[in-house]
């Protein structure tokens, strides 16, 4: 599995972590002849940070004592401290799909692991992309079940101060 992946265009530059969740562990800008970080490096021995930014999937934000009721269904889900929190992939490897110097493509399969905290099975794909100034990323959840799913994903990013 791949740690890092780096993202370069000369104005930009992304480390993309694809063993971890598909984080971004650092994002910067070049301005003359120094590169200013606009998101903190998690990679840095005083970040605290496990990522500068991570996907949240199947859902995002907290699922209240980690259950649920859906089609008339109740669903309890592994949780601590009260709520499952922030999906199950932000701290699972995911697969290279593709790499170029621009772009980078991560797929996720929860099939691939026993202990998915999802009753349905999913997949996902990101898409990381610099255009001249612009870092980019598309997000793409799939249902893999025979029944209907409900899902949500997020972003959760940090800034530099």
């Amino acid at each position: 599995m791949t740690n890092e992946v780096m993202l370069n265009n000369g104005q930009l530059r992304a480390v993309i972590t694809p063993a971890q969740g598909a984080g971004t562990l650092s994002f910067d800008v070049l301005r003359g002849d120094h590169w200013l970080p606009i998101m903190p490096d998690a990679r840095r021995a005083d970040c605290d940070l496990a990522a500068s930014d991570f996907l949240m999937l199947p859902y995002s934000n907290r699922i209240e004592d980690g259950r649920f009721t859906f089609a008339g269904r109740t669903h309890q889900l592994a949780h601590g401290d009260h709520h499952a929190i922030h999906g199950d992939t932000r701290q699972r490897a995911w697969r290279v799909a593709e790499s170029t110097a621009t772009k980078l493509v991560c797929t996720f399969e929860s099939s691939d692991y026993e202990d998915v905290n999802w009753p349905w099975p999913f997949a996902a794909r990101v898409v990381y992309a610099l255009d001249e100034l612009t870092f980019a990323s598309q997000i793409t959840l799939w249902n893999r079940g025979e029944t209907p799913m409900p899902a949500g994903f997020g972003w959760h990013p940090y800034f530099s101060r």
